[in-house]
């Protein structure tokens, strides 16, 4: 695959666009396909294993688990929104070096984390929060949904609200859609 670097970051992170450049209502199920694939794909990668099983140890129940991986996106990258070109970043990529992100990059993180923990009952929500200019009320975010096996509930894991995200979705939502990532 051929790549070009779209970007420089303030310290010297590159970001480049693979040919996977995807946004609006209209890629919507382009951009959640990439994440599910970037999701699952990295998390075999030896940097969200290694994530993974410190979390494992140091979290014994599936609820602390969640809640340690979803915290772990939080507290590591920062939220960035991707202006006009929209890119959806590798999970060991913005975990490791990147440390930014708009909300599917951090959705895509927490996947790859969820994932690598075993858990395989994950989901992406996409939401039309606000009304736009153009009346259409197009999706403009996308936070990941879980389900805690011991409490046999799905929860909410928006990244973008930071710790208040965990169990938590923004209000009032206009549309939504949700898709099934493992």
């Amino acid at each position: 695959m051929e790549c070009k670097v779209v970007r420089t970051l303030e310290n010297g992170a590159k970001i480049e666009d693979c040919g996977d450049m995807v946004g609006g209502d209209f890629d919507v199920d382009t951009t959640v396909q990439l994440m599910k694939s970037y999701g699952w794909a990295d998390s075999s990668a030896q940097e969200i294993v290694k994530i993974a099983e410190q979390i494992k140890r140091d979290n014994p129940s599936d609820f602390e688990q969640i809640k340690a991986a979803y915290l772990y996106v939080v507290d590591t990258i920062t939220y960035q929104p991707d202006g006009s070109d929209e890119f959806v970043a590798s999970p060991r990529h913005a975990l490791t070096w990147l440390k930014q992100g708009d909300c599917d990059c951090m959705t895509t993180a927490i996947f790859s984390l969820l994932l690598a923990l075993g858990f395989r009952s994950l989901y992406a929500k996409v939401i039309a929060w606000k009304p736009d200019k153009t009346g259409q009320n197009e999706f403009t975010h996308v936070y990941a949904m879980a389900l805690i096996p011991s409490m046999d509930v799905v929860i909410p894991l928006d990244p973008v609200m930071e710790s208040v995200g965990f169990g938590n979705e923004k209000q009032p939502v206009i549309r939504t859609k949700i898709y099934k990532i493992a």
